[in-house]
């Protein structure tokens, strides 16, 4: 129940409060939404000391205004599109709210310290070098007050950030940051030997073919951090330069648009702790791939997922893959968002649709579905082999159904343990689908993305059935977070993903 002044809920609240201990309120208090949290927040000053570090904890500082097409952007510069009134009072309000956050930040050192998670997002829409001097100087002064930051996320690259940036970062929280993400540069890539305990660290570029080739900055910023870091996220080929060293504690391994295998069977033999694995390979490399996991059957005995992305295959190229997981017993989350030719039958291979049934701690599924057409009897097929029991699904289409087709939505119907669903369908009038999922959905789903849209599914508490609920807004889609969907492993399977899906349009 969320109070209203005058209502009698504050002296309500003010009754109940002394009879609870502050231990079961803090309990409450991490378990409400944002919106729930400022709500509560002037209802007692127990309430306020118990919700302002926990709402306060996470600050993310827009610069400019993220817009969809900026996904197809160079980065650098601001699309030259029109800015509409709704976006221009939102500019407003991101300016705003960037002086207000910041200076409160960088005036009251109680409040800088609540701060733990600092997250930017760079796309503002001025044009010119040295446009957001002022702003980025503002950030360092309060970067520096903030003493307790473990996780920074920098997004965008307008402005990227500046070198006085990541130096006010590593002298005010480097002995606590853990979580680091950064875009890539020449400027960004120097910087990583500042940092010596991160446990994550994801440098990404802005677009598929922005890779990098700075091995040495790479390496020896993994080499700086070789004894605490877990989580790898890396694009291009610089891995390759890297001392498999700084590989071995890795927990967590993502190498995205890879061009070169050249030390990948280094990895298969020696990273033994490795449970988290994404490969984004380039056509020319699969064969390769297929041919190192001949060699290493029982690498990665603890893989707990596995996502494969941008290669091509055929029926003959997935044997490999299939022999070298079915022995993963612990695997638990299975993506597979490739683009196959001469499918047989039923849109995806027909090893990789076997193995879905040899995995028994499968949860979590991505598939691309493809091929020029899909009758009733290939989604039957398709059908048999997905374990019911799976949690959460991703299905990309890129074939023709003959929908609306009775075999699709009975599929959907036995997976009795569906909380998640997303639906990325290239068909041109795909819109019948969204909405018969939305009249009918599956007894256990929580969580529905169709297109660009992506919503909660809520019920009526009367009769069970579903009720029309907004999506979140595409900016959420863009940049969510485990938090947002209260589950990693719905984050992990939508990851690498999303610039793809927020391109398509949403269908009514």
């Amino acid at each position: 129940m969320t109070p209203t002044a005058g209502d009698g809920s504050r002296s309500e609240g003010n009754r109940l409060v002394p009879n609870l201990p502050p231990e079961l309120w803090g309990m409450v208090v991490h378990d409400l939404s944002n919106a729930d949290m400022r709500s509560f927040f002037c209802v007692s000053r127990l309430f306020h000391d118990l919700i302002l570090p926990v709402l306060f904890s996470q600050v993310t500082v827009r610069y400019g205004l993220w817009r969809p097409d900026d996904e197809d952007a160079q980065g650098y510069q601001p699309l030259e599109m029109p800015v509409t009134m709704e976006e221009m009072h939102e500019l407003e309000h991101n300016q705003l709210n960037i002086c207000e956050v910041l200076l409160r930040i960088i005036r009251t050192p109680s409040f800088a310290r609540l701060v733990k998670k600092l997250s930017i997002r760079a796309y503002s829409m001025v044009k010119g070098p040295g446009k957001d001097m002022v702003e980025l100087f503002l950030l360092k002064e309060a970067i520096s007050a903030m003493t307790n930051i473990t996780s920074f996320r920098w997004e965008g690259r307008r402005p990227l950030p500046a070198a006085f940036i990541l130096d006010a970062l590593a002298q005010s929280s480097g002995h606590g940051l853990r979580d680091l993400s950064l875009p890539c540069s020449d400027m960004t890539l120097s910087c990583l030997t500042m940092f010596k305990r991160v446990q994550t660290l994801r440098i990404h570029p802005l677009h598929d073919a922005q890779l990098y080739s700075h091995d040495l900055s790479v390496a020896a910023g993994l080499k700086a951090n070789e004894g605490t870091l877990a989580h790898l996220t890396l694009f291009g080929d610089t891995i390759w330069t890297c001392p498999v060293r700084s590989l071995l504690r890795l927990q967590e391994l993502e190498l995205i648009f890879l061009q070169a295998l050249d030390g990948f069977d280094s990895i298969l033999t020696q990273c033994a702790d490795l449970r988290y694995l994404t490969l984004g390979l380039a056509e020319d490399t699969v064969k390769n791939f297929m041919q190192l996991l001949q060699s290493h059957p029982t690498a990665f005995p603890r893989l707990t997922a596995f996502k494969l992305l941008h290669a091509e295959v055929n029926d003959l190229d997935t044997y490999p893959l299939h022999v070298f997981l079915q022995t993963k017993k612990e695997l638990r989350m299975f993506d597979l968002g490739w683009e196959g030719d001469d499918i047989e039958e039923a849109g995806v291979p027909l090893p990789l649709r076997e193995l879905l049934c040899e995995l028994p701690a499968l949860e979590v599924v991505g598939l691309t579905v493809t091929g020029e057409w899909m009758d009733p009897e290939d989604i039957y097929v398709f059908a048999q082999h997905l374990p019911s029991h799976i949690s959460a699904l991703i299905l990309r289409l890129f074939v023709i159904f003959s929908m609306p087709s009775p075999e699709f939505y009975d599929m959907l119907a036995k997976l009795t343990s569906l909380r998640f669903l997303y639906i990325v369908d290239h068909q041109e009038e795909p819109g019948e689908v969204k909405q018969q999922i939305l009249a009918n959905p599956p007894s256990s789903l929580q969580l529905f993305g169709y297109g660009s849209e992506l919503r909660w599914l809520e019920r009526d508490p009367q009769n069970g059935m579903p009720k029309d609920s907004a999506p979140w807004p595409i900016s959420k889609v863009r940049f969510c977070t485990a938090e947002d969907f209260g589950c990693a492993d719905w984050e992990w399977l939508l990851r690498h993903h999303v610039s793809h899906v927020i391109r398509c349009r949403p269908f009514i």
